[in-house]
């Protein structure tokens, strides 16, 4: 969005921000403009030069050399990045990915959908789902 020639950038929540462009001559703050002309230069004298043209102060026009190092505008940002997951990450919906039920107890680790077999010990729903149709997990004692 583009006000009064500024950029705007509400991409931190609660944040909102108004900025000059980099590559924008506003962008160069007044005590740090260097001249590129002389008194009386016109802004089209100024702009010949290729150089930025400030007439927001009544009868003192002013021509300074613009931004060093201009960006295009206006500025893509690369897309945001998301960390990989890992070899540990699993919703248990496509088996047990990595995970192995140990040989050495009396119980495993059983994929079901829906809520677990018994009343009131585990979850109604499967929590990467939100639904019933989602996989979760409980235990089943083996019987020795």
């Amino acid at each position: 969005m583009r006000v009064r020639n500024c950029c705007w950038d509400d991409s931190v929540t609660g944040v909102p921000w108004c900025f000059y462009h980099p590559s924008s001559c506003l962008s160069i703050n007044p005590q740090n403009r260097r001249d590129c002309g002389y008194n009386g230069i016109t802004q089209s004298g100024c702009q010949r030069r290729g150089c930025c043209w400030d007439g927001s102060v009544p009868n003192v026009p002013y021509c300074f050399h613009g931004p060093s190092k201009p960006t295009p505008f206006p500025t893509t940002l690369p897309p945001p990045t998301t960390q990989p997951p890992s070899l540990w990450d699993c919703n248990f919906e496509k088996g047990f990915c990595n995970w192995n039920n140990s040989k050495e107890d009396n119980f495993n680790w059983i994929r079901s959908r829906g809520s677990s077999p018994s009343a009131g010990t585990g979850p109604p729903f499967d929590h990467t789902t939100q639904t019933a149709k989602g996989t979760i997990l409980f235990l089943r004692f083996l019987v020795v």
